[in-house]
C-alpha cells in the first residue's frame, strides 16, 4: 500500500514537470495567450474523491475505508504571471471502523457506545484546511499549476475515554489523536472557458508531518498496570482527485 502512495506522489510531480517542460519548449504560446489573466482572484467549487491507500493493522487505530468523497471550497490569488496563493476549506466524507480495543465484543457495551450509535453519522464528516503556493504555467486556454502546501486534516475525530469495569476495579484509558498537520504536493489544471471562469481539476498527495497516534492504559485504581501506544504515518496519507469550476474576478490582463 505504501508503494501505491509513493506512485501517486511521483505521478503528481512528474505531471507537473512534464507540463512545465512543454510550456517552456513553446514560449510563443505564452505571448499569444489572451484568455488567461496575468492577475486575478478566483473561487473554486470542487468535488472529488479521497483515496486512502494505506491501512494499519493495529487494534489501537480504527481502519479507514479505501475511498471517500470530498467537497472543497478554494480561494485563489494569482498576484503575478508566475505565482499564486491558495487557501481551502473542505469536508471529507467517510466512516472509520472503531478500533478493536473498543469493540463491545471485547469490553462490553458502555454508554459511549450508545451515544456513538445515535450521533455516529457526524463522525463521517472530516474537515480539512489547506493553504499554499502554486506556480503558474499558461498556454492558450490552459493554466497548469504545480502546488505545494500545508494541510490540517481530520482523518479521525479521535477519542479520549476512560472505561470503568466495576466487577474487577480495573479501568481502561484510551486516547487517540487523528487530526494532524500535513504536507501536500500536487498539480491543478484550469481550462478557461471564458474570461470569467474555468473548469478546474486537481491531483493531490497528502502526507502527515505529525503521526496520528493512539494509546491504551490499563489501571487498577491509580496504579498503571500496562500501557500500549502506536504512531502511524500511514493513517494520514491521502490521495485526492478533484473536479470543479472556478469563478474569476478582479482580473488584469497585460
Amino acid at each position: 500500500m505504501q508503494k501505491s502512495f509513493l506512485r501517486g506522489c511521483i505521478l503528481a510531480l512528474f505531471t507537473g514537470y512534464t507540463c512545465l517542460s512543454l510550456a517552456q519548449s513553446h514560449p510563443d504560446d505564452l505571448n499569444r495567450n489572451e484568455r488567461v489573466p496575468a492577475k486575478y482572484w478566483s473561487i473554486d467549487l470542487n468535488a472529488g474523491m479521497v483515496i486512502m491507500p494505506n491501512k494499519t493493522s493495529s487494534e489501537l487505530l480504527g481502519k479507514r475505508p479505501t475511498v471517500g468523497f470530498q467537497e472543497l471550497f478554494t480561494a485563489n490569488y494569482a498576484f503575478n504571471s508566475n505565482w499564486a496563493l491558495y487557501g481551502a476549506i473542505g469536508i471529507n466524507y467517510y466512516k472509520c471502523q472503531k478500533p478493536a480495543i473498543l469493540s463491545p465484543a471485547t469490553i462490553g457495551l458502555h454508554k459511549e457506545d450508545i451515544l456513538e450509535g445515535l450521533f455516529g453519522s457526524f463522525e463521517s464528516l472530516k474537515p480539512t484546511l489547506n493553504t499554499g503556493v502554486m506556480y503558474r504555467i499558461s498556454a492558450h486556454k490552459w493554466e497548469i499549476l504545480p502546488k505545494l502546501g500545508l494541510s490540517y486534516t481530520t482523518d479521525d475525530w479521535g477519542r479520549d475515554r476512560t472505561i470503568k469495569f466495576k466487577e474487577n476495579g480495573v479501568n481502561l484509558h484510551y486516547k487517540m489523536n487523528g487530526t494532524v498537520l500535513g504536507l501536500q504536493t500536487g498539480i491543478n489544471g484550469h481550462y478557461w472557458v471564458s474570461k470569467k471562469g474555468y473548469i478546474n481539476f486537481g491531483l493531490l498527495a497528502e502526507s502527515p508531518l505529525q503521526k496520528p497516534d493512539a494509546s491504551a492504559t490499563w489501571l487498577r485504581g491509580q496504579e498503571v498496570m500496562s500501557t500500549t501506544r502506536i504512531k502511524s504515518a500511514a493513517y494520514g496519507q491521502n490521495l485526492y482527485i478533484q473536479f470543479g469550476y472556478g469563478f474569476a474576478f478582479a482580473r488584469k490582463y497585460m
